[in-house]
């Protein structure tokens, strides 16, 4: 891979139904594209609703993943979550207990399925 490019050579044989051979030489060039990792700023265990109960990827953001690791800590840099598991779901859960109107620092490192490695840095508030 090369500067968010990755190359595929191959080479095609065909056969004519007169017998003649002929072989196409092909390069691809595949344009890796950065993950975009959109996750809630917010999440809300305590309501009944349905909406913003749980932290997670996107499962089509999920597909794009190959290596995944998230770690959240508290306000006094405890880590209070951590999984490598990119299907995580976190409910703002630690040791048992929902401490609700805190905020929580996160920092995810993952790569796309081509090796590219990103780091994304966010606050998830539990309400």
């Amino acid at each position: 891979m090369l500067d968010g490019v990755s190359r595929i050579d191959t080479a095609i044989t065909f056969q004519s139904v007169y017998g003649c051979d002929s072989t196409v030489h092909v390069t691809v060039l595949i344009a890796v594209a950065d993950i975009v990792l959109h996750l809630p700023n917010v999440i809300t265990p305590s309501k009944s609703d349905g909406l913003n109960d749980l932290l997670s990827i996107p499962e089509k953001v999920q597909s794009q993943m190959a290596d995944f690791e998230i770690r959240i800590f508290n306000r006094w840099g405890e880590q209070v979550f951590y999984s490598t598991d990119k299907n995580f779901q976190w409910d703002g859960n630690f040791k048992g207990k929902t401490y609700y109107n805190n905020v929580y620092q996160y920092v995810i490192r993952y790569s796309n399925l081509f090796g590219k490695s990103f780091v994304k840095k966010g606050t998830v508030t539990v309400l």
